[in-house]
């Protein structure tokens, strides 16, 4: 079995997925860094995605590096979110990268939407939810929760970080000023804009219209992306247990990168017939 050598030449038969015209998040798993991507195909193995330049957030990625799609790819009942780069190609004329990511770590499914590999399609089952626009304020909400987490998890760190830190007293106070504080206001301006968002969800969902539709996806992109370099945090702390609390941040990150593609997902069936 040879490996393909550009977009035309899979391995295996591609579904189109021609609605999904709006970027998605995923991570690059050796340092969490985050980008987004169009997915351009799926297969029984994988996803076609690209990475424009126009993207906000972006990264170029190299052959056989891990990532995080963020997005549940269901196959034989289970689902699939990350795995390697097998293939990449560089259109210059679009100034795209393309890649082929084959999928092979499963991974819950924290709502009941998840995208098909074989048909190229999202499959929405509300049989625990009155609507889709019920679904929508409970991630919305969840993601509220998870910035909660990474707040709480940034007051224990402050403190411990004064304690254990390997640098001066003085140098702490400007590390904290430029580092910890700015980090820490950044997240809990992030945490009321989402709380006001669910909010506001809240007190339209009695309303015929479509609560995706509201959505400003950009504004809520900015509010759930993460507000921590992690290799800036590594060079300035030194201490095993500091970074582990920063590694969970990044989960609690990657969750509400997940929960901003489910968002995605619902937004762009808004548009579909019912």
């Amino acid at each position: 079995m040879t490996e393909p050598r550009g977009r035309d030449k899979r391995l295996f038969k591609r579904v189109k997925v021609e609605s999904f015209t709006l970027p998605f998040l995923a991570t690059r798993e050796s340092d969490h860094q985050v980008f987004q991507y169009i997915l351009v195909d799926s297969s029984q193995q994988g996803a076609g995605i690209a990475i424009p330049r126009w993207t906000l957030a972006r990264e170029r990625l190299n052959k056989d590096e891990r990532v995080n799609l963020h997005v549940p790819f269901r196959l034989h009942e289970k689902n699939r979110d990350s795995g390697k780069v097998a293939w990449l190609a560089w259109q210059k004329e679009e100034e795209t990268q393309y890649l082929g990511i084959h999928l092979d770590r499963e991974t819950p499914a924290y709502y009941p939407l998840h995208l098909d590999l074989v048909a190229g399609e999202v499959t929405l089952n509300l049989q625990d939810f009155q609507s889709s626009d019920q679904l929508l304020l409970q991630v919305v909400k969840d993601s509220w929760l998870l910035k909660k987490g990474v707040l709480i998890y940034l007051h224990h760190l402050t403190p411990y970080f004064s304690r254990v830190s390997q640098i001066s007293s003085e140098g702490f106070q400007e590390l904290r000023t430029i580092l910890l504080d700015d980090v820490h206001q950044k997240v809990e301006n992030n945490y009321n804009e989402l709380g006001k968002l669910y909010q506001n969800l809240s007190n339209s969902e009695s309303r015929s219209e479509d609560l995706a539709l509201s959505l400003d996806l950009e504004k809520l992109r900015r509010a759930v992306q993460s507000e921590i370099y992690l290799d800036l945090f590594e060079a300035a702390l030194e201490s095993d247990l500091a970074l582990q609390q920063l590694r969970a941040i990044k989960t609690l990150e990657g969750r509400l990168y997940y929960n901003y593609n489910a968002i995605v997902m619902l937004y762009m069936k808004s548009f579909l017939p019912a």
